[in-house]
């Protein structure tokens, strides 16, 4: 068995039995592009993410220094990128930065995205 799925078996075995009852049902709405209006957006998708109320500096892809309001942790290998929006609660929010441990394929394990404005 190789490490990367040793990783993947810790991630879907014990830590969704410890921590996935804390995950919190989110929407996640892609950015799809860009009009004359400004962004456009494709159809929002259900999640669950383990949510953190932080304030901090992030950097985005571009160099630019962005506030965030919240870090989203997922277990599963969802596809986020920065632009897209998440809905908590009602409120909306756009992902200011991307991360995560990359495994051999260059997709997360626990994909990370910070929100804010």
């Amino acid at each position: 068995m190789a490490l990367s799925d040793t990783i993947r078996a810790a991630i879907a075995g014990p830590v969704v039995k410890i921590a996935g009852p804390l995950r919190t049902a989110i929407t996640i709405t892609p950015r799809t592009g860009r009009d004359i209006h400004g962004p456009t957006y494709g159809t929002p998708r259900a999640a669950k993410a383990l949510v953190e109320n932080t304030s901090m500096m992030v950097t985005a892809a571009d160099g630019t220094q962005k506030l965030s309001t919240a870090k989203f942790t997922f277990f599963e290998r969802e596809v986020i990128a920065e632009g897209d929006r998440i809905t908590l609660n009602g409120v909306t929010t756009n992902v200011v930065k991307i991360g995560g441990l990359l495994d051999e394929t260059g997709i997360p394990y626990l994909p990370q995205a910070w929100t804010g404005k």
